[in-house]
């Protein structure tokens, strides 16, 4: 009675249950809290508890069952040796009555004043036969009923037991599977969460690698623009220099043809001078080709440039539409979810009906197992009152065989279920190393970022170092225009050797911006292939996850609805 009244009180306990549960799914979707997680821990704690009573009763139903058997066993060998010992009585008393019948004629014939048997004795006699016979046949066949009746309520009792523990298992299966498909959405919506946050920062990342290349082409036009402008003014200062060097040797020239009488040293320093100026016009022209040349192979390195640029942005358009793609899908995954957590709850609402069905049911058959226990006790008087032999040992021995043969197939869908139920552990155990999988894949996938954080970081440093270097050419141009000013002034030949170490040194500072910037090129663009590829990647696995989660999401839906 105690186990069939803790069996009533677990379906009165079971909605408020599922309305927890309801409560921290909701909460789910604005971010779990501790508090969350703490009543997440103490619904786990009440679910073991709950866990634990059930095989409590389980048990208890067991051992019930066993010890009704042993009694069953023990009344039956009881009975059996009261029946052999009666036969043996009644055929003890037989053979003792149709002795003294057959040694009665004979005593009569010896003894002829002993009194003989009359004819009506014998009738009598054999009327006592017949009448015990059909008292015999009586207990018989009331023994028979009884035994059925008996088979039929053990059947029965065994019955119930079978259909509570078929029904707890059913909804434990259920209630496991509800549980899964709740983590199943739980976990596809904070995946769900992840991906938008990784598209709004690849989005932003996007977003500033478009604002450095626009600043890195206005530099690099900037910069042709500066150097054109120094090509014209070089050539501007050569072409004076010439038009000064013409009109030096015409001087030269009158100055030979009117004067004859001028010293021989002031005429070879003034060869010197003019070997000198030759020197470096020609120095200047070969200078101006290769800055010329280098020029050319720039434009061509910018048009190259540019034409990686478009492809990457190519690139990149591709796959913010690719992201986008993924966004739908996982709405649409999210609203199936939806509708399988509404189908799953009103599976659980009609578990819950059959549930109150069952105590109901329960219920009654208390009431029918006190009818049967009255019943028994009246049996086992009229068992007192008519003990009597009992002929049908042998179907006794049949029914008892047919009702082990019963017990032991419900003993094996005890076992099939019991497998059921290590087949489902064995699959949770498989959702959580998935689960597990998921955690370090959304970890690699934090790292990258911080690691593409640290690239962009880098590359902002870039650009400073980059102005820094515009701001000291602006300053070096703003000094060579001002030594340019100087020398279309005229100055005397002896400062001619400082300008020309002036500009060999700007040669020099120039060759070596042309050189960082190109190592500077090389960098970028190795690292925007690398974060292009990157992307892809992210947004494989990011569809290769979606995938599985639908087909996960697909398996235990089909597994229920079987």
């Amino acid at each position: 009675m105690e186990i069939l009244s803790k069996r009533s009180r677990s379906p009165a306990n079971a909605p408020p249950k599922i309305q927890k549960k309801a409560r921290i799914f909701m909460v789910g979707d604005d971010k779990l809290d501790g508090r969350t997680e703490i009543e997440v821990q103490k619904l786990h704690d009440e679910n073991q508890a709950d866990r634990k009573a059930v095989k409590q009763n389980k048990n208890a139903l067991v051992e019930r069952v066993t010890h009704a058997k042993r009694n069953l066993a023990k009344r039956q060998d009881n009975v059996i040796c009261v029946s052999r010992e009666r036969e043996r009585k009644m055929e003890v008393q037989r053979r003792n009555f149709k002795q003294k019948l057959r040694n009665d004629p004979q005593e009569c014939k010896k003894d002829k004043h002993s009194v003989t048997i009359s004819k009506q004795t014998i009738v009598e006699v054999d009327k006592f036969q017949q009448i015990c016979e059909l008292w015999q046949t009586k207990l018989s066949t009331l023994s028979t009923e009884m035994e059925a009746k008996v088979e039929y309520m053990e059947a029965q009792q065994v019955e119930i037991a079978l259909n509570d523990i078929v029904t707890f298992v059913e909804m434990e299966s259920l209630k496991n599977e509800n549980e899964k498909s709740q983590e199943l959405l739980q976990w596809a919506i904070w995946v769900q969460n992840d991906t938008v946050k990784c598209l709004e920062e690849s989005r932003t990342n996007i977003q500033n690698i478009e604002v450095f290349e626009a600043m890195e082409k206005q530099l690099m036009d900037d910069r042709v623009v500066e150097l054109e402008t120094q090509l014209a003014q070089k050539r501007t200062v050569e072409r004076e220099k010439e038009s000064e060097l013409a009109s030096l040797r015409a001087d030269q020239i009158e100055i030979d043809h009117l004067s004859h009488g001028v010293s021989q040293e002031v005429f070879d320093a003034l060869v010197v001078d003019n070997t000198r100026l030759s020197e470096e016009v020609q120095c200047l022209k070969n200078k101006l080709k290769t800055k010329c040349m280098e020029i050319d192979s720039m434009k061509d390195e910018i048009a190259t440039w540019k034409q990686h640029n478009d492809k990457l942005r190519e690139k990149t358009w591709e796959l913010s539409e690719k992201l986008d793609n993924s966004e739908d899908q996982i709405k649409q995954q999210r609203l199936v979810y939806e509708e399988k957590t509404k189908k799953l709850q009103g599976l659980l609402q009609s578990i819950e009906t059959r549930e109150t069905d069952m105590t109901a049911v329960l219920k009654t058959a208390k009431m029918e197992m006190e009818k049967h226990q009255q019943r028994k006790d009246e049996l086992k008087i009229l068992y007192t009152k008519f003990s009597s032999a009992m002929d049908s040992v042998s179907e006794k021995t049949m029914r008892l065989e047919e009702i082990q043969h019963e017990l032991e197939s419900a003993q094996n869908e005890v076992r099939v279920l019991q497998m059921q139920r290590e087949e489902l552990q064995i699959q949770l155990a498989q959702l959580e190393r998935e689960k597990a999988v998921q955690l370090r894949e959304t970890n690699t996938m934090r790292n990258e970022l911080i690691t593409l954080r640290r690239q962009c970081a880098e590359i902002r440093e870039m650009e400073i170092q980059q102005r820094s270097l515009t701001s000291k050419l602006k300053t070096e141009l703003a000094a060579f225009k001002a030594l340019n000013e100087h020398q279309s002034v005229g100055q005397p030949s002896n400062e001619n050797i400082g300008r020309h170490s002036d500009t060999d040194s700007m040669l020099v500072a120039q060759v070596a911006e042309k050189e960082a910037l190109q190592m500077f090129i090389q960098r970028y663009y190795s690292a925007a292939e690398d974060k292009v590829k990157r992307l892809s990647e992210k947004v494989r696995v990011l569809e290769s996850q979606s995938a599985g989660i639908q087909k996960k999401s697909k398996e235990p839906m089909a597994s229920s609805i079987a």
